[in-house]
């Protein structure tokens, strides 16, 4: 974490200087250039600090899980069009489930944690114009939420670590993140007393199954 925060101020560092001192001989596209580094170094850090502040509530226990009822298939259309809104045409989200109404008792604070992390990282790590999937299913007692992409996938060494603080796997190269995303959603299903499987192949894609107890029973 700390390479992380000194690598993005060193970033941040080196546009403003090359502005300050350089401002005269740099053209407006270059300006405008430094200025976007700037701003994108910014944003790292917020989202950063963020992660920090939302893990550090849940290793705390501050978060509490506070269950009541939630409409899912509703709140997952939501969340899957707000972040296609976001993200404009570079992917395709594809929400399926074969329900019309799935009423359960969840966080529904907690489950926009788990949901918007698992898609964002889908996002993320998939190339442009792939498609990342969300899927949800459910049983008896239990709620089922699949998160697919079709991205660089996670080497098998790498599995293991996933859900630990700041462990990115290798082969993430440049794309930026802060390695906080999965311990989020891992303590967010703890909240729930649930559990998460992976599936993945370098190059391939991942599929993250999520399974939650509903408290509810389906006929």
């Amino acid at each position: 974490m700390l390479l992380l925060k000194l690598s993005t101020l060193s970033t941040i560092n080196l546009a403003a200087e090359t502005l300050r001192r350089r401002s005269h001989q740099l053209s407006e596209e270059q300006k405008k250039q430094h200025l976007y580094c700037i701003q994108d170094a910014v944003e790292s850090m917020n989202q950063l600090l963020k992660d920090i502040l939302t893990l550090g509530k849940a290793d705390s226990y501050q978060f509490k899980c506070n269950i009541a009822s939630l409409e899912l298939v509703h709140f997952c259309q939501e969340l899957v069009e707000n972040l296609q809104w976001t993200i404009g045409r570079k992917h395709a989200l594809i929400f399926s489930t074969e329900r019309n109404f799935i009423e359960v008792y969840l966080d529904k604070k907690l489950l926009w944690h788990l949901l918007n992390n698992l898609l964002s990282n889908a996002i993320k790590y998939s190339p442009q114009e792939s498609t990342v999937w969300l899927r949800l299913s459910c049983q008896k007692k239990e709620i089922c939420f699949q998160v697919q992409d079709q991205g660089i996938g996670i080497p098998p060494e790498y599995q293991e670590l996933l859900f630990e603080p700041f462990q990115r796997a290798a082969n993430v190269g440049e794309i930026p993140g802060t390695g906080l995303g999965l311990a989020i959603v891992k303590r967010a299903i703890e909240l729930h007393t649930g559990q998460i499987k992976v599936e993945s192949e370098v190059n391939k894609g991942t599929t993250f199954t999520v399974i939650l107890p509903s408290h509810t029973n389906f006929n």
